[in-house]
């Protein structure tokens, strides 16, 4: 009977330490991959922006090349929204919305209106915000 007692705790012993293993090994995957995306988003927002940017002191428009975009956002988008508090996601969507409606939504055009220069700086100001959140959840000192 004593046998049976204690073959039945090595049992249960070790499935919770299996079990802890495991939630552990979980826990960091799931980390690395938030990691992941938020830097690759991050990445493609800080170019997005520096494309508007220069497309406001130049007083032109980008090439159909050359065009700002996040194109990271498909695939990391449900990680970051599963790891980012609502706050957060937010700020991140609205700049990636405004990003990818700035490239599609102007022509080529010289020189830009007050109007063109103000909705780009606001694309370019929430592109730095959703890298700021960004950074705050992969723990990355932003890079300027």
């Amino acid at each position: 009977m004593i046998q049976a007692i204690f073959g039945l705790l090595g049992v249960l012993v070790g499935g919770a330490v299996t079990f802890g293993v495991e939630m552990t090994l979980q826990e960091r995957r799931t980390k690395e991959l938030t990691r992941q995306a938020a830097r690759l988003v991050a990445f493609d927002l800080r170019v997005a922006g520096r494309i508007v940017r220069l497309a406001v002191e130049q007083d032109e428009l980008w090439l159909d090349q050359d065009r700002p975009g996040v194109p990271s956002w498909g695939e990391c988008r449900a990680v970051l929204a599963e790891s980012l508090d609502g706050e957060g996601w937010q700020t991140v969507t609205t700049a990636v919305m405004l990003v990818s409606l700035a490239a599609t939504d102007y022509e080529r055009v010289s020189p830009l209106t007050e109007r063109d220069r103000s909705s780009l700086g606001k694309a370019a100001k929430a592109a730095d915000k959703g890298c700021a959140r960004l950074d705050d959840l992969t723990g990355d000192k932003p890079v300027r």
